[in-house]
């Protein structure tokens, strides 16, 4: 009996060191993992800053989404090439209080963060939360998912250097074509009246008067082709977005002084809006 004793101490014994070991790897491995975690997330923030879209380009997955701010979702091309565009320029970056959560292959990272970014209406802080999801594959971590919120106002920096000239989309005074289509001819050139205009493809086109419009819908070609160089350029709407340089979608359009601007997403649609109600204020 003292024998049988004796035994079953010895092997309970062993079995507590091995789970004890397995208990310090599990440990040891969750440690490496959240310190690598931290330093992706160091990458991100100096790629941002920086303007390294290679690095960025590293860090995210293939399959990587961002959800910005009012909704609109983005994939590793589109936020690749907006931080390339400059449009939008982190000064500072601070994230405070980032909270790692292991979960197997899969982390989370909440916490909050404080910016300070240039754009064409000035220069600015605000404050966000976020949340940055990461997948470890083939032995390394890979941010999939970015989603932040960001929450009250924007401030102005006092003191800041003015907006910056042609980087991004800026309202355009006036109309399109200057003068009319329809009643100028080869020597005289008869200005348009900004209130009387019709849309052709995609961007107005204004006329002298009324009867103008309608000369111009029975044979649109024909009265194109008597327009300007520089008239014939100001009715095309613009193809690629003024803030990424991607593709413009149709629905995701805005008019500022009598001229329509598209946009590839309704981010980009939403930022343009907020500089014209800016610079109206």
């Amino acid at each position: 009996m003292r024998r049988i004793a004796i035994v079953f101490l010895l092997t309970l014994a062993f079995a507590t060191g091995v789970q004890g070991q397995a208990s310090a790897k599990r440990v040891r491995s969750s440690v490496r993992d959240t310190e690598a975690i931290l330093r992706a997330e160091k990458i991100y923030t100096e790629g941002l800053l920086n303007g390294d879209v290679a690095a960025l380009d590293k860090l995210f997955s293939d399959d990587y989404v961002v959800t910005k701010n009012h909704g609109e979702l983005w994939d590793k091309a589109t936020h690749l090439a907006f931080v390339k565009s400059g449009a939008h320029k982190f000064l500072k970056i601070d994230f405070q209080d980032p909270n790692v959560r292991l979960y197997g292959a899969t982390a989370v990272v909440t916490g909050r963060l404080n910016t300070q970014f240039r754009d064409d209406a000035g220069e600015f802080t605000g404050q966000s939360r976020y949340t940055h999801v990461y997948a470890k594959r083939n032995g390394r971590w890979y941010m999939t998912t970015n989603h932040f919120n960001r929450f009250g106002a924007q401030v102005p920096v006092l003191g800041a250097a003015p907006a910056s000239e042609g980087k991004t989309a800026k309202a355009v005074e006036g109309v399109t074509n200057k003068y009319c289509p329809i009643t100028s001819d080869g020597n005289t050139k008869v200005s348009v009246n900004p209130k009387i205009r019709t849309e052709y493809k995609g961007q107005y086109v204004y006329f002298a008067n009324e009867a103008a419009i309608r000369a111009f819908e029975a044979n649109p070609e024909k009265a194109i082709a008597r327009m300007s160089a520089e008239d014939q350029a100001a009715i095309k709407h613009n193809e690629t977005c003024p803030y990424t340089g991607l593709k413009v979608e149709s629905k995701f359009r805005a008019e500022s002084e009598g001229k329509l601007t598209y946009f590839c997403c309704a981010h980009c649609k939403w930022e343009f809006e907020r500089i014209l109600s800016t610079q109206q204020r």
